[in-house]
């Protein structure tokens, strides 16, 4: 046992020899499946080495080419490379969120529930650096009250700090903003002011957490922002700071951020090359449509919330075969529907192109 506790900081190599001593003595274990050969398994070994490091669990990797490891990764049905699964009191089940280290350290914690830290006020700044903590949670209650927050916190994925305080209020440190709860007896208004502030301003969007973002952000219109300038993401960040007043209907979006090549990939269409908005709504499949604007100012940015909201926006339909895009204007809203329905992607054509891109990233055995 002592000698797992000292290697901690660094990716345990699972092997025949200590695969179950290892599983059974500790309450937690992350496991990365892997072959020497696979070019995605080279490409996560850094990120997972970081997520070793900042992590409070095991974090190891076991050979699935290594003839005598063989039998474990039959037992545990390994197909391809990388597969991960988190081991919990021997448990396994299977990690299938994204592959970037921010998703694999919420899920981390959030498997773990070790995330309600007590701490004293002065110490928070540097434990939080330490940690490279950019979003967290503070909850200021009184000591007696920390089994009862503790077990109501559980089901929610951000890191949380404790202090002791006779004052109750939960504080969100979102990036350079603070954010303040002060009540804490709803569970609905708890729940929502979590949800709210326990992602970036603007998320990145990849082909490995597209599925994440879309069930964290159910109900509201995601808007995919293609090579977003300063100034456009500064907009987005003081609109969520400043809201209610600064953009009327920000709360509805959900803003995630990617290029222009990564965007075709996902939405299997050609997106120019320049600062731009792609909305896709999954609320309302009536209301699903494919809009690419050209948004560079706050006075355009509210415009088209405002239309996309009235669903007076006009459809963009790049075509393929063409570097330009054809504009449907004059129709009213089911004309544009009917004519653009081809081009329009449903949000399982969406989980769809997900699949088969983060499909390219398995090597079969």
């Amino acid at each position: 046992m002592l000698s797992i506790i000292l290697s901690l900081s660094e990716v345990m190599q699972l092997n025949s020899s200590n695969f179950d001593n290892t599983i059974s003595g500790n309450k937690h274990v992350f496991v990365k499946f892997f072959a020497p050969w696979c070019g995605h398994c080279k490409e996560l070994a850094p990120k997972w080495e970081t997520l070793s490091k900042e992590s409070q669990i095991v974090i190891a990797e076991l050979d699935c080419d290594n003839q005598d490891n063989k039998a474990i990764c039959g037992k545990y049905n390994i197909t391809g490379f990388p597969t991960i699964k988190m081991f919990s009191h021997g448990e396994p089940n299977e990690y299938e969120g994204g592959r970037d280290l921010s998703s694999m350290k919420a899920f981390v914690n959030s498997q773990t529930k070790e995330f309600l830290v007590k701490i004293e006020k002065s110490a928070l700044k540097s434990d939080s650096k330490v940690r490279k903590l950019q979003i967290f949670f503070v909850l200021y209650a009184p000591l007696e009250q920390y089994g009862q927050f503790k077990k109501q916190l559980s089901k929610f994925t951000p890191f949380f700090y404790f202090i002791a305080s006779e004052q109750t209020k939960l504080v969100a440190k979102r990036q350079d903003y603070e954010f303040t709860l002060s009540n804490l007896q709803n569970p609905q208004v708890l729940a929502a002011f979590i949800s709210q502030h326990q992602v970036p301003f603007i998320q990145d969007l990849t082909a490995d957490n597209v599925q994440q973002i879309q069930d964290e952000q159910i109900g509201k219109t995601i808007a995919i922002l293609i090579n977003p300038t300063e100034e456009f993401q500064k907009l987005i960040e003081l609109a969520a700071v400043n809201n209610p007043g600064h953009l009327k209907n920000f709360k509805k979006f959900a803003f995630a951020q990617t290029d222009a090549q990564t965007a075709a990939t996902l939405l299997q269409k050609d997106v120019g090359n320049f600062t731009q908005v792609i909305f896709y709504n999954q609320k309302n499949l009536k209301k699903i449509k494919y809009l690419q604007i050209q948004v560079e100012s706050e006075k355009e940015l509210q415009q088209a919330i405002d239309e996309f909201d009235q669903n007076k926006m006009d459809v963009i339909v790049p075509k393929q075969e063409e570097t330009k895009t054809t504009k449907t204007e004059g129709k009213d809203f089911k004309e544009i529907i009917d004519d653009a329905f081809k081009n329009v992607l449903t949000k399982d054509e969406l989980n769809e192109a997900a699949k088969k891109v983060q499909k390219k990233k398995k090597d079969e055995l």
